[in-house]
């Protein structure tokens, strides 16, 4: 079963399913720290709902909210680290 398939609120029974992998939880986030050699302290999110940032407040990442020009703002983010 795939987690992207699971939607509480979706109108199909099979897909209408609650799951931690989907935001705002954090096992998705969780998995992929756990799978690879990645440096928490060094990873950010961005996203452009709540439920993005309540995830990444659960995996203590910084995050920040999408702009307009996703290029720059990232060049921004990795610059000022």
């Amino acid at each position: 079963m795939h987690s992207r398939a699971q939607r509480p609120k979706a109108k199909l029974k099979k897909y209408k399913k609650n799951s931690k992998m989907r935001k705002p939880h954090n096992l998705m986030i969780n998995k992929i720290f756990r799978n690879w050699d990645i440096d928490r302290k060094k990873s950010f999110m961005i996203g452009d709902k709540k439920s993005d940032k309540l995830a990444a407040k659960k995996s203590n990442l910084k995050f920040y909210y999408a702009q307009q020009d996703f290029f720059i703002q990232i060049k921004n983010i990795i610059n000022n680290y």
